[in-house]
């Protein structure tokens, strides 16, 4: 699923050749890949179920229990539980501290709003509000909740299906939040866009992320994003996927469809 170079004294190959080795390697994995699902389609069988490896929980909880719950003084222990275990289950999801009031049995939901600034401080969860200039508006409006890390995440969450589109998205934020911390996302109504970067006071990339473009979720996730280039007059934008490379074009304004590994390897500007 994925290419890997090692080499000694790599400054003596430019780094374009070396790119250039990267990318036909991918596209040679991914005829593999193909094919191996081909047979596993055929004769495969199931995968063994097996039990996630009791540290990663033990480790998880223990840093709720210290960095949030003791360090903070929080009293119900209970529903910090609650509220993390809620979070890990719903990566990639919107939510909001009123909607958890009944589940977590809590009367004030700026007691949940203090409890998830704490989370995030202990760098257990990254959350991501809404694009607006208005700061009201972005305190009103559900924010979208990411784990710090993709691994912890798989083991810790009790879902039995994984949803390999959320842990993408994921994915491709820790990419992001490595560059700069002023990401939101965007929903105006008319489409939604996962992720907008903010430089400077000045919004200058918008990106999806879409583990595989297909006849399902074309229409949403192109419109969605042209309706972000529209808002901030951008003229490109950006669908980050697993494996899939193209170019769409919309009258003046373009689209990369590009690999992970493509765009996470490009210089950064952020």
């Amino acid at each position: 699923e994925k290419a890997v170079m090692i080499a000694t004294e790599a400054n003596e190959a430019p780094e374009p050749i070396v790119l250039e080795c990267i990318r036909i390697a991918h596209e040679t994995n991914m005829e593999i890949v193909q094919f191996i699902n081909g047979i596993v389609a055929e004769v495969g069988k199931p995968k063994m179920e097996y039990d996630h490896a009791a540290f990663n929980q033990e480790l998880f909880d223990d840093i709720i229990y210290r960095d949030v719950i003791v360090h903070n003084r929080i009293r119900d222990t209970a529903a910090v539980r609650e509220l993390t275990a809620y979070l890990i289950e719903n990566v990639g999801c919107r939510f909001t501290a009123s909607k958890l009031l009944r589940p977590l049995g809590v009367s004030s939901a700026s007691t949940v709003t203090q409890w998830c600034a704490w989370i995030e401080k202990a760098y257990l969860f990254f959350f991501v509000p809404i694009y607006s200039d208005s700061e009201k508006a972005r305190l009103l409006n559900p924010r979208k909740v990411y784990c710090v890390d993709t691994g912890l995440e798989y083991a810790v969450s009790s879902r039995r299906i994984p949803n390999d589109g959320a842990r993408f998205e994921n994915m491709v934020y820790l990419a992001l939040r490595r560059e700069t911390k002023d990401v939101s996302y965007f929903d105006n109504g008319d489409g939604e866009c996962d992720f907008i970067i903010r430089r400077r006071h000045a919004v200058t990339e918008a990106v999806q992320a879409c583990t595989r473009l297909t006849d399902d979720n074309m229409d949403r996730k192109v419109e969605g994003l042209l309706a972000a280039m529209t808002s901030f007059s951008l003229a490109h934008g950006t669908i980050v996927t697993l494996d899939q490379h193209d170019k769409l074009t919309f009258g003046e304004r373009t689209i990369d469809v590009v690999p992970f590994w493509d765009w996470a390897l490009r210089p950064s500007t952020r």
